[in-house]
C-alpha cells in the first residue's frame, strides 16, 4: 500500500492482517509484568486528573436540586406573567374603552 510515490515508513495494515500481525510479535513484558501493569491500568488514578473524587454523588445531587429550584422559579414566573397578563387585559380593556369612548365624545361635542 501506497500514498504518494514513497512507501510508508510503518507496515500499513488492514484490518484482516491486524490479529495475524500482533500475534506474530514477540512478548516484550513477562507474564508477571502484564498483570501489574494491568492491574495499574486499571486505578483510576492512572488515567484521571483527580483520581479520588469523593463528592461526586454530594456534587450531583446539588446540581439536581439546583435544577429542581430553577424549574420552580421558572414555573413561577410563568405563572406571574400569565397573572399579569390576565389582569392587564381584565382591567385594561374597560380603561381603554373608556379612554377612547371619551375621546369620541370629546370630538363630537359642539
Amino acid at each position: 500500500m501506497r500514498f504518494g510515490t514513497t512507501p510508508p515508513a510503518v507496515p500499513v495494515l488492514t484490518v484482516g492482517q491486524l490479529s495475524a500481525s500482533l500475534r506474530s510479535l514477540h512478548p516484550v513484558q513477562s507474564a508477571a509484568a502484564v498483570d501489574f501493569l494491568t492491574l495499574v491500568a486499571e486505578e483510576r488514578g492512572t488515567w484521571h486528573v483527580r483520581p479520588v473524587v469523593h463528592d461526586d454523588t454530594l456534587r450531583h445531587e446539588q446540581r439536581f436540586l439546583r435544577l429542581q429550584r430553577d424549574i420552580a422559579a421558572a414555573r413561577r414566573r410563568r405563572r406571574r406573567w400569565a397573572l399579569g397578563v390576565g389582569l392587564g387585559a381584565f382591567v385594561g380593556l374597560p380603561v381603554g374603552s373608556l379612554v377612547v369612548l371619551g375621546g369620541l365624545v370629546a370630538l363630537l361635542a359642539p
